[in-house]
This record gives C-alpha cells, structure tokens and sequence, in this order.
C-alpha cells in the first residue's frame, strides 16, 4: 500500500495533494480492508503542531521529552522506531541504518519527496 506516493485525487479524495488529516485517517479505513487489520488502530495526530529548529532560542529545553523516528511497513505491519534523547541528523542517520539492516538491499523503499 504505497498509496501515499499517489495523489489523494487518485485515491477518491476531492483534493489533488494529502492533507495531514486525511493522511491520518487514510490507513486507519483502507488497510483493514486491503489485509492489514493491525494498522485500524494507528494512532496519528491529524494536525502535527511542532516548532521549528530555527524558532528554538539558546534557553531551549526538552523537559524529558523525547524524539521518536518511526515508519511502518504497511505490507507486513510493521512498525520500525527510534526513540532517542536527542534529535539530530546523527539519530537520523542511524534510523536509516536501522532500516537498512531489516530490508535486503533488493527491496524497493519508497518516500515522498516532495
């Protein structure tokens, strides 16, 4: 189901491109259907409130926060994640490589590069 790399008009939406919304609930109605019942509870924040790194002042503090790298695998159902202290291109990196290391290197991973 790599149905995010598609335009949310050719999934049946109004709308040309995916709002956070709907890309949320996407995989929560049509993953059952398609054989994946574990991804009808995904649970996903519809609207992803974040700050930016460069609106962070030096007195920035985490407060025992955490940064969470994850991906799923909507084939297999399977959740791939990477909770770290910080949130750097480093933990970054070795999420990567975290992914690199399940996957034989003839499988085909697709992204969004938009």
């Amino acid at each position: 189901m790599s149905r995010v790399c598609d335009k949310a008009k050719d999934q049946g939406y109004p709308h040309e491109l995916w709002t956070a919304r709907v890309l949320a609930r996407h995989p929560r109605e049509n993953a059952p259907v398609a054989g994946h019942a574990c991804l009808a509870n995904l649970a996903c924040r519809p609207s992803p409130a974040f700050t930016r790194t460069f609106a962070r002042d030096h007195e920035y503090k985490r407060h025992g926060t955490v940064s969470l790298l994850a991906g799923i695998d909507l084939l297999m159902g399977k959740v791939h994640a990477l909770v770290r202290d910080r949130h750097r291109s480093r933990e970054f990196t070795e999420f990567l490589k975290l992914l690199d290391v399940a996957y034989p290197a003839s499988t085909a991973v697709k992204t969004d590069s938009r």
